[in-house]
């Protein structure tokens, strides 16, 4: 209820027993590109954010930060969101957007300006 509350323009996220799915549009600020993402959630998992379009561009060296592989966004640290009493769309939709506003900045200058840590290389998946 809080994502259509919140986000009421965007499609309404389809949730299956315990899972929810949902691909939303945001555009970080007026001036950046507007992205589809999708985010996945399962009651006690970590919840999984990607983009789908734009690709997101990466070097040839494959070093995009903040990124696990196959593409899934690093937004937080390991406990700073925990699914019994943080909202997706108080928590995950925003940091996704920041961490889009930060990409942009990363494909101008070539530094991360976000701060935080660069992922294990193992996604986190389940607690």
């Amino acid at each position: 209820m809080a994502l259509c509350t919140r986000y009421p323009g965007a499609q309404r996220p389809a949730v299956r027993a315990d899972r929810l799915r949902w691909t939303v549009q945001l555009q970080p600020t007026p001036m950046s590109l507007t992205y589809t993402v999708r985010i996945e959630y399962a009651a006690g998992c970590s919840p999984q954010v990607v983009v789908l379009d734009p690709q997101l561009e990466v070097p040839a060296d494959g070093s995009l930060p903040h990124v696990y592989p196959g593409g899934e966004l690093c937004l937080y640290y390991g406990d700073e969101f925990d699914g019994h009493v943080d909202l997706l769309a108080h928590t995950i939709v925003p940091w996704t957007s920041e961490w889009l506003y930060f990409y942009e900045a990363w494909v101008t200058t070539g530094e991360w300006h976000g701060g935080g840590f660069h992922p294990d290389p193992v996604p986190r998946r389940r607690r």
